[in-house]
C-alpha cells in the first residue's frame, strides 16, 4: 500500500483544510492582539470565534450566515447573563439545567441548530472561568461579539474567494471511496 499517497490525499483533503481554516480563524485574534500587549482581550475574542466556529457547518451561504449570526448574538447574550448569575449558585444551577435542556432540544431542527446550541452551552461554561464585574461584563460581551463577528466575516470571505473548494474536496473524497469499493 502507498502510505505517502494516503498522506498527500489527507493533506489535500477537506479535513485538513477545514482544520487549518478553523484554527487560523480562532487563533488570529489572540496572535494579533498579543503584538499590542492585549492578550487577554485577544483570548476573549478567540473564545467568541471558537463558539461561532462550532456553528460554521457546510451548507448554503444564507444558512451559514444565519447560523453564525444567531450564534454571535446568542453567545454574547449568554455571556452577559452568565456573568450576572454566577454570583448565586442556585440560580446558576437553574440556568445550566434550563439552558442545557433548551439548547439540547435544538438538535431536533438539524445539525446547524444543534451546533448553535452546543456553542451556547460552550459559552456558558467558558464564562464561568473568571467572571468580570460591573461594566466589565458588557465589555467582555462586546469582545466576545467582536470575535464571533471576526470569525463569521473571515469564514464568509474565504467562501467568497473559493466557493466550490469544499464541494470539490468532497467529490474527490467520494471518488476515492468509490474506487476503493470497486
Amino acid at each position: 500500500m502507498h502510505y505517502t499517497k494516503k498522506y498527500i490525499n489527507f493533506i489535500n483533503g477537506r479535513y485538513a483544510s477545514e482544520g487549518i481554516r478553523i484554527s487560523a480563524g480562532i487563533i488570529v485574534p489572540s496572535l494579533f492582539l498579543n503584538f499590542f500587549d492585549m492578550l487577554s482581550i485577544g483570548l476573549i475574542m478567540s473564545f467568541g470565534a471558537l463558539c461561532v466556529s462550532v456553528a460554521d457547518t457546510p451548507g448554503p451561504a444564507k444558512h451559514r450566515i444565519n447560523g453564525m449570526l444567531a450564534t454571535c448574538v446568542l453567545v454574547s447574550f449568554l455571556s452577559v447573563i452568565t456573568h450576572y448569575i454566577a454570583v448565586s449558585p442556585v440560580i446558576l444551577g437553574v440556568l445550566l439545567t434550563v439552558a442545557g435542556f433548551i439548547f439540547s432540544m435544538l438538535a431536533v431542527f438539524g445539525v446547524r441548530s444543534s451546533a448553535v446550541g452546543i456553542a451556547a452551552l460552550l459559552m456558558i461554561v467558558l464564562s464561568l472561568q473568571s467572571p468580570p464585574h460591573g461594566k466589565d461584563i458588557w465589555i467582555h460581551a462586546g469582545y466576545t461579539l467582536a470575535g464571533g463577528t471576526w470569525y463569521m466575516l473571515y469564514s464568509l470571505a474565504l467562501y467568497r474567494l473559493r466557493p466550490y473548494k469544499f464541494i470539490q474536496q468532497v467529490l474527490g473524497d467520494y471518488i476515492q471511496e468509490v474506487s476503493v469499493y470497486l
